[in-house]
Formats: C-alpha cells, sequence, structure tokens
C-alpha cells in the first residue's frame, strides 16, 4: 500500500512538473541575430526587448517592431546605411543583418579647462574617452562622456562649470563625423557656513548629523549624505537642504527642519501554515527627548507563539549608525507539547559600519519556565553575553533578481556571572538570490548551521537550543517540529542544526512565478537521528503588499513522508 501510494504522489510531481515544462516553453520566443558582430547583435535584442509569443499573430506588427529597433540600434552605434531581412517562424524569429560601412570620426576636440584639470579621476575620463580620429562613431559614447563629466564636476564642487562647445556633427553622406566637448570648469568651491532652522533638537545631535566641515572642499555626494542622514532618523516630518554659492567660492548649506511630533501605530494581519492567523501591533516614538532617544514597542500574537517587546534606543557618538538599545520583552512558545515562557532584560550595542555590515554586542538577562509534556516545569536563570553580524542586500522592486543576507553570531552563559547553566552556542544562516539564463529564470538558496557546546544538552534552556521545519525552514513539515525527542516522543530540542534548500523559479506572467524546490535540514544531537528532506512545486503571487506564495510539499522522510503539506507564506524574495 505505501509503494503505491509513493509512485502516486511522485506521478503527481511528475505531471505537475511536465506542465510547468510546457508553460515555459510556450510563452518563449528565440530571437537570434546573424550576420553581424555580438555588440551590435547585443544592441538589436536590447532595443527589441521580449517578444511574446501572441505578436506573432500579427506578422505586420511585428516586423514594424523589429525594423524600428534594429534602426535605432544601429544608428546608435554609428550605422547609417545598414540592411536586414526578417524570418518569423513558429517559435522563432531569425533578423538577418549587413551593417553597412560605419560612421568614422575625422574630427575630435575633447578638452577640459580649468581647475577640474588637477583631479585625476577627470584626468582619466578624458584620456579614456572613446571620441577619437579614426575610431568608429557611437552615440552613447559621446553622451555617456557629457554625462560623466557633468557628474564629476559636481561631485568635486566646480559649481560654475559648463560646456564652451558642446557639438556632434554627422555627414551620413560621406560617413564621417566631428566632435567638438570643450568645458570651462572655473573653480572648486569650499563649504561655508551651515544654518539649521526650524528644530527643538539639540545642537549636539544636529551637528553630527552633518558629513562634512566649514573650508572643506565641495562634494555633491557630502549634500546628498546629509539628505539621507536627516531622512535616516525619523526626527522630522520635513526636511528642505538647499545651497546657497557666495562670491567667494564658498557654498552656505540651508537646512529647514519641521520636527516630528507624532506617534506612529502599525497594525497587521496576516496568515501563514508556520503561524496560523497572525495579529501584530506596533507603536514607535521616533522623539522622546531632544537628544533624539526612540521608543518602540511590538505586540504579536499567533497560535504558537506570544510576543510583548519594549525598546528604548539611545543614539551614540554616530547617531545615524549607532546605538545603545535597552531591550524588555516576554515570549510563550507552544510547540507540539513543548512550552517555553521567556522574560528578559537586555542591553545591546548597535554599529553599521560602512562596509554595510550590522554588528550587535548585547548581554541579556533571561528567565525561563519551560515544559515538556506533563513533565515537571523547569524554571532557569541565566545571563547571555553574545554577538552578532549581519549583512543583506537585495535588489529594489516587488521581484528582485539578485540579493544575498547572512548572519552569524555567538552567544553564551556560564555560572560564574551568576547563571545556572553552562553553555555556548554559534550559528550561521546565509540565503543568496541570483538570475539564472534570463529575468525570468531565479535561483534561490538557504543554508543553516548551528552548534551548542555543553556538558549536557538537556540543562540547556530549551529556548535557546535548535528546532527547525515549516515554511521558512523545511516545507512539508509542521512549524518547529523537526528537532531531537525524549523517550515518550516529545519535542526536547537539538545540540546541532543543519538545514539546506535550493529553489528554481520562473515567472511566466506579470505578477506569476512558477517555483520548484527541494529542502532538507535536521535539529538534533546523535548523527544518527534522520535528515528530513521533502520536494515539491510552487506558486507565487507578485502582489502590491509583498510575495504571497502557495507551496505543495512531498516529505520524503519521518511520520509524514507521503503526506502532501500545503505551504501559505508571505514577505520578500529572500
Amino acid at each position: 500500500m505505501k509503494i503505491v501510494k509513493e509512485s502516486f504522489l511522485f506521478a503527481i510531481f511528475g505531471i505537475l512538473l511536465s506542465l510547468f515544462s510546457s508553460l515555459i516553453s510556450a510563452a518563449t520566443v528565440v530571437v537570434s541575430i546573424s550576420g553581424t558582430e555580438s555588440e551590435i547583435q547585443e544592441n538589436i535584442l536590447a532595443h527589441l526587448g521580449t517578444v511574446d509569443s501572441e505578436e506573432l499573430k500579427q506578422s505586420a506588427v511585428l516586423q514594424r517592431r523589429i525594423g524600428a529597433a534594429v534602426e535605432a540600434a544601429l544608428q546608435a552605434l554609428g550605422y547609417y546605411h545598414s540592411k536586414w531581412s526578417t524570418q518569423i517562424q513558429q517559435d522563432r524569429i531569425t533578423v538577418q543583418v549587413d551593417p553597412g560601412e560605419p560612421v568614422i570620426i575625422v574630427e575630435s576636440d575633447v578638452r577640459v579647462l580649468g581647475g577640474a584639470q588637477s583631479i585625476a579621476e577627470i584626468r582619466s575620463l578624458v584620456a579614456a574617452a572613446g571620441l577619437k580620429v579614426g575610431t568608429r562613431l557611437k552615440h552613447w559614447e559621446y553622451d555617456q562622456f557629457k554625462r560623466k563629466l557633468a557628474d564629476l564636476c559636481a561631485k568635486y564642487g566646480f559649481l560654475d562649470s559648463r560646456f564652451e562647445q558642446s557639438e556632434l556633427l554627422i555627414d551620413p553622406e560621406t560617413n564621417q563625423a566631428t566632435v567638438r566637448l570643450v568645458a570651462e570648469t572655473g573653480s572648486r568651491y569650499r563649504f561655508g557656513d551651515v544654518v539649521i532652522t526650524g528644530s527643538k533638537m539639540s545642537d549636539k545631535l544636529l551637528g553630527r548629523l552633518i558629513p562634512f566641515s566649514r573650508d572643506q572642499l565641495v562634494e555633491n555626494q557630502l549634500i546628498i549624505q546629509l539628505r539621507r542622514n536627516l531622512a535616516k532618523t525619523g526626527y522630522f516630518s520635513h526636511f528642505q537642504v538647499n545651497t546657497h554659492k557666495q562670491p567667494d567660492h564658498r557654498v552656505d548649506v540651508l537646512v529647514g527642519l519641521q520636527d516630528n511630533t507624532s506617534h506612529y501605530f502599525d497594525v497587521g494581519v496576516g496568515y501563514s501554515t508556520d503561524t496560523g492567523p497572525r495579529f501584530k501591533f506596533g507603536w514607535r516614538w521616533p522623539s522622546v527627548t531632544s537628544y533624539g532617544d526612540a521608543l518602540q514597542s511590538n505586540f504579536e500574537v499567533s497560535e504558537p507563539k506570544q510576543t510583548v517587546a519594549f525598546a528604548y534606543r539611545v543614539p551614540a557618538s554616530d547617531p545615524i549608525n549607532q546605538s545603545f538599545d535597552f531591550d524588555t520583552s516576554w515570549q510563550h512558545k507552544n510547540v507540539e507539547n513543548t512550552k517555553t515562557q521567556v522574560t528578559s532584560l537586555g542591553v545591546s550595542f548597535n554599529n553599521r559600519r560602512k562596509s554595510n555590515w550590522q554588528h550587535r554586542y548585547s548581554i541579556n538577562l533571561d528567565y525561563e519556565r519551560y515544559q515538556v509534556d506533563e513533565s515537571e516545569i523547569e524554571d532557569v536563570f541565566y545571563l547571555v553575553p553574545g554577538a552578532r553580524w549581519t549583512r543583506s542586500e537585495i535588489a529594489e522592486g516587488i521581484d528582485p533578481d539578485s540579493g544575498y543576507f547572512i548572519r552569524f553570531g555567538i552567544e553564551g552563559s556560564h555560572p560564574a556571572i551568576g547563571s545556572d547553566t553552562t553553555f555556548a552556542k554559534g550559528f550561521i544562516s546565509a540565503r543568496w538570490l541570483t538570475r539564472l539564463w534570463t529575468e525570468r529564470w531565479l535561483m534561490l538558496v538557504r543554508g543553516q548551521l548551528g552548534a551548542i557546546s555543553a556538558d549536557n544538552i538537556n540543562e540547556v534552556p530549551i529556548s535557546r537550543r535548535f528546532f527547525t521545519g515549516g515554511d521558512q525552514t523545511v516545507r512539508g513539515y509542521e512549524f518547529e517540529s523537526i528537532a531531537t525527542r525524549d523517550d515518550d516522543g516529545d519535542l526536547v530540542g537539538g545540540r546541532y542544526l543543519n538545514v539546506a534548500s535550493a529553489e528554481m523559479s520562473y515567472r511566466f506572467l506579470t505578477s506569476w512565478r512558477a517555483a520548484l524546490f527541494f529542502d532538507a535540514g535536521r535539529a538534533y544531537s546523535e548523527q544518527e537521528e534522520p535528515l528530513f528532506t521533502s520536494v515539491g512545486p510552487g506558486i507565487v503571487w507578485l502582489s502590491p503588499v509583498g510575495q504571497i506564495r502557495l507551496d505543495l510539499a512531498f516529505p520524503l522522510k519521518g511520520d509524514d513522508a507521503g503526506n502532501p503539506r500545503i505551504h501559505i507564506s508571505m514577505g520578500g524574495g529572500l
């Protein structure tokens, strides 16, 4: 009976895989360019974009679109006498291109005058410009050089720079072009006075938000950074930054502020298979004092977990990137027959480095009560110093095509600092998202590793042990149901953690992705404990409020093997 059941499940999985492949192939039209070099081919494809299979039904319209794309792409690369032909088949378009003779630059005058001549980056830009006599004209090189030069002049504070000459003359009959680009940059400016009005925040705090000093050479990036600093604090409901040039080549910076006296409330309702219905309420007071202190609280309720937390933030010497946080929280969790209740008081120093690494050094005083099934309730009191390092980056948008997240940390406790137990714990978690063949294809890889050093794992508080399983780890199994169990089959948590996942997805419509995944993982104390695995398809809706996904996972190990499980979750691309 079990063999028949498993065969049936794998048959369903095979059918879904076949449908998935058919759907992908049906939506794809291959466009190939022949008769010319790769640069021209790539530019034509970039101008043409994606061709949908529905467009093949209107051949004349498609022919005109292809012709316009080919002509624009070739002229941008200096070909004004090109010829081409198009062959449209059922699932393939072939464009045969003869670019003809290119336009050649016969005269070029590219110069930078004034103080900007002393800037190495600007000298390198001029030296590397492709607008040289005897080379083929490329419109993008002309436009790009002008834009880069203007950007560099603004970046380095040459605020009076202008083009005295800016000409690109093309004679298509003779295939000849003349380039004249002469920039007068003038003198470089320095920062003058910074005048701040409209705020009751302390002068000391406001001064820490200014990323430059008087008489420092002007860089446009520093003005941008000032605006970012003001926005990131949350202290101001409105701000305006203007610059005013002075005759002595100084720039005064005028900052108008409006303090944010509002309290912010966040109310959310969600659902996932791990937690069931979930309610969340948050309150934030961004400026409790004129020194920039902030207060926030969070309240979250779901069937397996309830949390109440408060945090008081005190900005440090760099108020944007550094702070001392004073936290208190209470959490109750009930998974199967294992119950935990943790009350915590803590203080931490948080530091975001220029490398985008976030460092967190903390010490928490925890009181934990836990119970496994009907056993006696255990009470544990411990002080836990810890450190955590996090770095992440992800492309913008509702459907990002690249990104990564990595976090690792250590924590522990010892009776020498007043704790009831001794342990040391380390962990690392990583996720990596990348594009495959085209922007439609994505691969997401996830992994987790962890270990606890202790004489007796049963003396380590349950909340500090490892558990896995559920929507975000090993699909096909209930939330945190994979872990070491006692002789009665009750969850007690593991000493070690191994989790890995690979998922491939394809965007077949503007707001929809189809996925195939494989998950594996275990939280264990002995090597002979099994590794739990699952496979399955998924569907992702790229909704206006985030990605909403439904996965059908087929467990391959354990008591759940052969019983597919549906997972519903919400979140971002990672």
